[in-house]
Order: C-alpha cells, then structure tokens, then sequence
C-alpha cells in the first residue's frame, strides 16, 4: 500500500448507524437527507425541480423519489411553491 493510498483510504464506520438519544440515524439515511437538503436550498435559485436536481447532481433515475419527497414536504408545509409573478407590459 502507497503513501497516497493510506491517506485517502477512509475506514468503515464499525456500525451503519449512530444512535441520538432514542433515534437511531443510519448513514445511508443521512446521505438521502442531506440530498434532499441541498436540492430544496438550490430551488431558490434554480426555474424547475428538474434543474434544481441537475445542479445538485442527482442521477435521472433517482429523480421520482427526490420529487415524491419534495412533494411530501409541500404538503406538510415544510416548503411551498414559489409565487410565479407575471410580467405586464404597460404600453
């Protein structure tokens, strides 16, 4: 083993979850979480979910569950769709 390969070697955690008081929290439901987390932050700045979930590198075969889940929170008003503001033009 080299040098560089000690150094980006990254150990395995001895268990996939970690406990917070009575909650367990399991790694791969972490990473969904913070997904998600960095889809609705660049929702601000993104004209559509879909380009959202590209910025965000999202593989397209993922994309019905990320739109289910952000469906979910739209309908437990955790988040809420963006006014669409019309442009009139006075002439």
């Amino acid at each position: 083993m080299t040098a560089l390969t000690t150094v980006l070697s990254i150990p395995s955690p001895s268990s996939g979850i970690w406990h917070l008081g009575p909650f367990p929290l399991r790694g791969y439901a972490l990473a969904i979480i913070l997904g998600i987390v960095a889809v609705v932050s660049s929702l601000a700045e993104q004209p559509s979910v879909e380009a959202a979930l590209e910025a965000c590198d999202i593989a397209p075969e993922r994309w019905p569950s990320f739109t289910h889940a952000l469906a979910t929170l739209e309908t437990s008003g955790m988040i809420r769709p963006r006014a669409v503001q019309e442009v009139s033009h006075v002439a």
